[in-house]
């Protein structure tokens, strides 16, 4: 017979998933009977979300990765709270225009400020308007996410500096060095009970002497100790990673035994049981994760080379 082309433009409101399942009836009086065809619709997009802190700044980055090789245009992307004690500053450029297509990604970033150390949880709204050329009547759709965060104001903040011991200017390979640890408590932040901190396993670069591992008493707000360290490797190293911890009740417990006692503190992390909980991200602020420090080799092996 004769064949016949028909040209359709269809959209399906998007669901949160990248494929959907439809099915598409064609009724002509070219047909003997009704044609059905078996449709799948891709998403144009995939969203997530994010929280990203500085200190005690919070902020969410809505990005949208493109799935199709059409382009999409997004304009008017908006962030909404209904939570009262909350407010929202957009960290993008006003009126901004964006498109996105297949292998490539956009981000949107929103400042949250907390007037309240009460706010635990949050129940968020992204929406964006977006359009395609292929859309004939060149209208645009509204696309809506909705999200959840909890935990996410920070309690603590933990620098870790490392610097020579003595007069000298560097640290080398195989001498000593000081570690400082600060942890500092958030001015929102009630909590008084102890917090357990760990340096990180990393015997092949850093050589910790002392405990690696112990209670602080973060009761009047902040809470430094100081450590020796022993760099092996030369170059620029990152200091040491310190892990925050919540103390179990058993840990606590002991700890106060060992003091009334005048026993030393040697609560060690491996011991058996539960001894500790991380904190949910976002609550600890680790300030010096990306910190290096430059490490010499050792005088002796320096002037072994120029004999």
């Amino acid at each position: 017979g004769q064949p016949y082309e028909f040209k359709v433009h269809l959209f399906h409101e998007r669901e949160n998933s990248m494929t959907s399942e439809a099915q598409m009836i064609v009724i002509s009086h070219s047909f003997a009977l009704p044609v059905k065809m078996n449709l799948t619709f891709n998403s144009p997009f995939w969203v997530t979300h994010k929280v990203l802190t500085a200190g005690d700044r919070k902020y969410i980055q809505i990005s949208l990765d493109g799935s199709t090789k059409e382009k999409f245009l997004l304009t008017e992307a908006l962030l909404r709270c209904e939570n009262p004690d909350v407010e929202i500053f957009p960290m993008n450029k006003p009126g901004l225009e964006l498109s996105v297509s297949r292998h490539q990604t956009v981000s949107y970033v929103w400042q949250l400020k907390c007037n309240s150390s009460e706010v635990t949880d949050l129940r968020l709204v992204y929406s964006v308007l977006y359009g395609s050329r292929l859309d004939v009547s060149q209208t645009t759709h509204k696309l809506s996410y909705g999200f959840s965060i909890s935990d996410f104001q920070t309690l603590y903040t933990v620098k870790v500096d490392v610097k020579p011991e003595g007069d000298s200017k560097d640290c080398r390979v195989g001498s000593g060095a000081n570690l400082t640890l600060r942890v500092i408590r958030s001015p929102g932040c009630n909590l008084k009970t102890p917090v357990f901190y760990k340096i990180e396993d990393k015997p092949e670069v850093w050589a910790v002497t002392g405990n690696s591992s112990g209670l602080l008493d973060i009761a009047a707000g902040k809470c430094e100790i100081s450590l020796t360290v022993i760099p092996l490797v030369p170059g620029l190293v990152h200091v040491p990673k310190v892990t925050l911890f919540r103390p179990s009740k058993d840990m606590l417990k002991k700890s106060e035994d060992n003091r009334k006692s005048g026993s030393p503190d040697d609560i060690s992390p491996d011991q058996e049981g539960p001894v500790q909980q991380g904190f949910p991200r976002g609550q600890v602020y680790y300030a010096s994760s990306a910190k290096q420090v430059r490490i010499l080799q050792t005088s002796s092996k320096i002037n072994a080379k120029r004999s």
